[in-house]
This record gives structure tokens, sequence and C-alpha cells, in this order.
């Protein structure tokens, strides 16, 4: 049986807090993280987005830590804007019954607002590599007095370029800290940071009894040419007539494209990339949590940290460049225990990648001579003898969970289509660095 909070020995305004947001039982990061955390040890922690992870290495955080102090005691850091905003959210929740001062600190915006922020106190700060490193040079954000330090997927902000960002905001921090990273998967650049920064860090990790969830149907269909996707994903969207649909595809170039397409044919729909300005960014995603728009067209680092519970359907446009990637995707839907939908639309070009997908998956997908055509449409407008153009499969028990790993960096260019991946390669470069190679400032 899960712990309850209260058997944690949490000061009563972290009690409180835990209570208004309606929590009662841990999750099993929890469970297994807030003890050794509150005891003080280093800890690294495998967990997935959606695992409870945020609260795990917060209420600890915000139960101990000094507050008033005129620099910041706690900082975390997060991979994308979406998740830094979603951390500090979750953070001012469950603080606020003690008057923790924080603060999230991130690009894509005017420094002039977050920089007043920081000079007059704060307690915890949560911020983006690029914009915490502008700030630490800038000396407005001084860290030299930091009790705690959270890198939050840690293997995400690897697959963004920012592995030597990460390091020197560990190398400014002071050795006396308390440091606590979380991934969903531990590669070895992670595994060195872990031990050159890290003093004997607890390791604790959560079953995950299948990559992709149960309660997620998963099916392919076939398309000859970028043409016949399009179509292809019009038809879809007109049968299955999602309740909300997430639709990733590989640059952020074509989220505008593939969103003018769809919006001439009727649907409510928006884009997101690191094209946009961060205000637009936040009127997108408002827009479409209240249901004004029922599609949204993105790229993985975009949709990186989006945590929606309505979106029924995820749209594979783009067959994405690694299993981890497809993974991450599809966990987008299906929250909460509820029913998900998950579609790939697979061109010729991308057989190699759907095989990569299903070598990580550990279930071969039906091909197109399987059961499950595509729509009509499709299939009329193909010469030759009629074949069934998709397959269907329920999500079945994998290896492992990942966070994913785009290796595309939202560039403009070459989207990794057609060309096939080691499973577990990841770059150490900044080429294809976060929000389009700009270090998310």
């Amino acid at each position: 049986m899960s712990k309850r909070f209260d058997e944690f020995g949490f000061r009563p305004e972290i009690m409180q807090a835990i209570q208004d947001a309606g929590y009662e039982t841990c999750t099993p990061i929890q469970e297994k993280a807030m003890g050794p955390i509150l005891a003080g040890h280093d800890l690294t922690g495998l967990a997935e987005t959606g695992s409870g992870k945020t609260a795990a290495f917060l209420l600890p955080i915000l139960d101990r830590m000094p507050l008033g102090e005129e620099d910041p005691r706690a900082l975390v850091v997060a991979p994308t804007r979406e998740l830094a905003q979603q951390v500090a959210a979750e953070a001012v929740k469950l603080g606020k019954h003690r008057k923790v001062r924080i603060a999230a600190v991130y690009g894509g915006t005017g420094l002039g607002s977050q920089k007043n922020e920081l000079l007059a106190g704060i307690d915890l700060v949560v911020g983006t590599p690029g914009r915490l490193i502008d700030f630490i040079r800038q000396t407005y954000l001084r860290i030299s007095r930091l009790r705690y330090l959270v890198l939050d997927e840690a293997d995400r902000m690897l697959d963004m370029g920012f592995i030597k960002d990460m390091e020197f905001i560990m190398s400014k921090a002071p050795m006396s800290r308390q440091t606590l990273l979380f991934s969903a998967t531990l590669p070895e650049p992670v595994l060195e940071l872990a031990s050159q920064f890290m003093f004997e860090p607890v390791q604790v990790e959560v079953e995950r009894p299948s990559l992709t969830a149960r309660n997620i149907e998963q099916s392919v269909f076939l398309a000859r040419d970028l043409r016949s996707k399009v179509r292809l994903l019009k038809d879809l969207l007109r049968s299955e007539k999602p309740a909300q649909a997430l639709v990733f595809v590989a640059t952020r170039e074509k989220t505008a494209e593939l969103a003018d397409d769809l919006r001439r044919a009727g649907e409510k729909v928006a884009s997101i990339s690191s094209l946009l300005s961060q205000t637009n960014r936040e009127r997108v995603l408002g827009g479409f949590r209240d249901g004004t728009y029922k599609v949204l067209v993105a790229t993985d680092v975009a949709g990186r940290g989006l945590d929606i519970e309505g979106v029924s359907h995820v749209f594979n446009f783009d067959v994405p460049g690694s299993p981890d990637d497809y993974v991450h995707r599809v966990g987008r839907t299906g929250r909460a225990g509820r029913k998900g939908r998950a579609i790939t639309l697979v061109s010729p070009r991308d057989v190699p990648l759907l095989a990569d997908i299903e070598a990580h998956l550990g279930v071969r997908l039906e091909r197109p001579d399987g059961e499950g055509a595509a729509p009509a449409s499709q299939r009329e407008d193909r010469p030759g003898p009629r074949r069934r153009r998709g397959a269907s499969v329920k999500g079945r028990k994998g290896a492992r969970g990942s966070s994913g790993r785009s290796g595309s960096g939202e560039k403009g260019g070459g989207s990794g289509q057609g060309r096939r991946r080691r499973r577990g390669g990841r770059g150490r470069g900044r080429g294809g660095g976060g929000e389009g190679g700009s270090r998310d400032r």
C-alpha cells in the first residue's frame, strides 16, 4: 500500500498545501525519493513525465529550505520553457503557506521583469539553461549559497545540447549543496555528469510495466508521399473526431505549413514552435487547453513538458527520428487513466524508422497487408490492385521508458526522416541546441 504524505513529517504549512492540492497517497517515485532527499542524500531518480516526480523533489525542498535570504537557496534546471513554467507553478502551489518566493526564468521573453524578480530577493529559482547562464554571468543570479540543485529531465537536456551548460551551472554551485538529478534514462554522458558533480548519490527507479500504456491504442497507416500524408491526416481527423489532438512534425517550419493546410480544411487548429514568441506560445497553449483549438501541431521540443489531460489523439505526421521520441509522443494521450489513440503515418522512406520503433517496443506492428485499411480516399487514388494499407495493434510491454531524443533541436533543416538511427545514440554537440539552437534564451 502506498505511503501517505503525513508519514514523512512535513511541517504543517506543507501538509496544508498538500491537502489543498488534493494529494493523499504518494506515487511510486515520491515514495522512493522523498525519504533519501529529506535525509540529505544526493539522488538520481529514473522517472518519466506524469510520474509525480516534480512533487517528489519539491516537497522536501520546500519543507526544509531556509527562507528570506537575498540569494536563492534552491535551483531547478529544466530543458524547456513550458516545463520550467509548470515546475514553477507547482512550487507556488506547494509553497504558498510557507510564503516561498519563487521565480521562473526562461528565454523567449524580455530580461527586465525576470531580472527585477531576482534582484528583489528569491528563495527558489526554476529556469532553462541558457537564461540561467545569462543571469549568472551578469551577476543578477548568485548561486554560491545554494542548498539544493535539481536537474530535471537531464537526458532531454543532453539531447538539446545543454550538457556543457549543465556542467557550467553545477561548477558554479557550492560543493556543499544537495544535488538531485531526474531523468527517464541514464545515458553515459548523464552518468558521467553524476559521477563528477554528485557525492555517492542514491539511485531510485520506479518499475515501468510498459513503454506505452495499455489504455493507448496504436495504429499505423501508410501513405505514398507528403501529399498523401496530408490528405490522409485530414481524413483521419474527420473520421476519428478527436476531442483534442496533438500532431507531431519534424521541423518548426512545418508546424505552420501543416496547420494552414488543416485550417483550410475546416479544423480548429494552431501550431507551436520556437519560432513563436513566448507571449504567442502561451496564448496558443491557453487556447488548446480551453478548447478554442481542437488540434495543435507541434515539434518534439515544443511538445516537451505538455501535460494536457484532455488529449484524446496523437498523430505522428512525421515518424520520430528515435524510438524514445515515439514513446514520449504517444504518452501525451491516455493521461490519468483515460483511453487514448496514437496514429503514425508512414511513407516508404520511414520504414527503417518504424522498424527501430518496433524493436524498441518489443512488438512487430502489422504491416500494410495486415488488418486496418486507410480511409477510402487514400485507397481510391492508388493505381493497381487494392491492398490494405493500415495496421493496428494495442501497446504491449517493452524494455524501458524514456523522455525522448529528438536530435532535431527544431532546426529548420533535415528532419532525420529516411535515415536510420541507432537506439541509444546521443550527440554531445550544440548544433541541434534546444529551441532552434538558441539555447532557450
